[in-house]
């Protein structure tokens, strides 16, 4: 995902979700939040995989924090778990 956002959330490890495509500045987003899924690409089926420092999705947890992303459902879908 390219551009920042700024949260209030006190952890590192929080995590709510994915946003359904890119935003600019000031525009409303839509969040796939826990128990919906994301669209991403070259995953594996089965595997777990977790949100990296960067936003990115990594099949071993970040060396800061430890968030889940989700569950890959096929190599294009990401149940999320957060």
């Amino acid at each position: 995902t390219a551009g920042t956002a700024s949260s209030n959330m006190s952890s590192t490890s929080d995590f709510v979700g994915f946003a359904s495509q890119a935003y600019t500045n000031g525009q409303t987003a839509t969040i796939n939040v826990v128990g919906n899924t994301a669209t991403k690409s070259g995953l594996t089926a089965g595997t777990k995989y977790y949100v990296q420092n960067d936003g990115s999705l990594g099949t071993t947890a970040a060396a800061s924090h430890s968030a889940i992303g989700g569950i890959a459902l096929s190599s294009t879908k990401l149940l999320i778990k957060g």
